[in-house]
């Protein structure tokens, strides 16, 4: 939508003309990701992941890195290395994985287990 600060396609729910519930967002380098939306807004929680590379992640993730939080001083819409700006909030563009979630990779690789902003810390597996 515009103003909204966000660049791509968006496939999914709208309300007041803002994305609003369950929404697929992609961009244009063929990231994509999928999960619940509020007042343009991408929530914490559930989200499904693929990246260009074609791995794909399942789990929980969040918008937020305590490294790149900051607050615009004037309320406006705009990007920034990564980040997207509104209502005088920020927030990531590519959810970081952040709890339970799986990553695949395209060769089989498998991980399952704990996240912590990205870092995976769980256990190792292939697919058979």
């Amino acid at each position: 939508t515009e103003g909204s600060g966000w660049e791509g396609s968006y496939d999914g729910d709208f309300f007041r003309d803002e994305f609003s519930g369950n929404g697929r967002y992609t961009y244009s380098d063929g990231t994509s990701i999928e999960g619940q939306w509020l007042d343009d807004v991408p929530r914490d929680g559930d989200w499904s992941i693929t990246y260009p590379d074609g791995s794909k992640f399942y789990g929980f993730a969040t918008f937020q890195h305590p490294e790149e939080r900051t607050v615009s001083s004037d309320g406006s819409s705009s990007t920034r290395g990564g980040l997207v700006s509104t209502r005088s909030r920020e927030y990531l563009r590519v959810p970081l994985p952040h709890g339970y979630g799986s990553l695949t990779y395209p060769s089989g690789q498998r991980f399952v287990g704990s996240f912590v902003y990205g870092e995976y810390s769980g256990r190792v597996g292939k697919k058979s």
